[in-house]
């Protein structure tokens, strides 16, 4: 945005420098200049060799919860009643 700025008015004639219009705008220079990169994720082998080496374990095709609210999920048709209990 700064900069179309500055070329707009490059473009009228007016020259003005970068760090007085981000001055103006209240905007740091280096946000303008540089763009931010996040580094790739680093892994730790003596972490990722014992989980590459484990077996598969089955996944659970169904949560009876949602973790998130703590409410319980609308029953399956056709699948058993369970006790509720309440802590």
């Amino acid at each position: 945005m700064i900069r179309r700025i500055q070329q707009g008015l490059g473009a009228e004639g007016i020259t003005l420098s970068m760090a007085k219009l981000c001055a103006w705008f209240g905007v740091l220079r280096r946000t303008v200049y540089y763009k931010p990169v996040k580094p790739a994720p680093r892994i730790d082998p003596r972490f990722a060799e014992p989980i590459k080496a484990a077996p598969e374990s089955p996944t659970m095709a169904r949560c009876d919860t949602n973790c998130d609210t703590d409410k319980a999920l609308p029953e399956r048709k056709g699948a058993p009643q369970r006790e509720k209990t309440t802590t």
